[in-house]
């Protein structure tokens, strides 16, 4: 942690703290603060761009069950 660290970059290790290794989403003005939070982990989560929230949100559904980890999207 760092003086610097914004509640995205928290966010973001505490998902890896969960073992969560991917994120489905769609950015927008509100949460571009975590998509930059994702970009600087990109060695560790991986982040998987959607134009619509509803297939997002397939997609995480979809990781979760074929996968047995956490499925996240935002």
């Amino acid at each position: 942690m760092s003086d610097t660290d914004t509640v995205s970059d928290h966010i973001v290790r505490i998902l890896l703290d969960w073992g969560v290794d991917t994120v489905f989403g769609l950015p927008g003005d509100g949460i571009n603060g975590l998509v930059e939070a994702f970009r600087k982990a990109s060695g560790q989560i991986r982040y998987v761009h959607f134009r619509h929230e509803e297939t997002g949100a397939l997609a995480a559904c979809a990781y979760a069950k074929f996968t047995g980890r956490l499925g996240v999207c935002f």
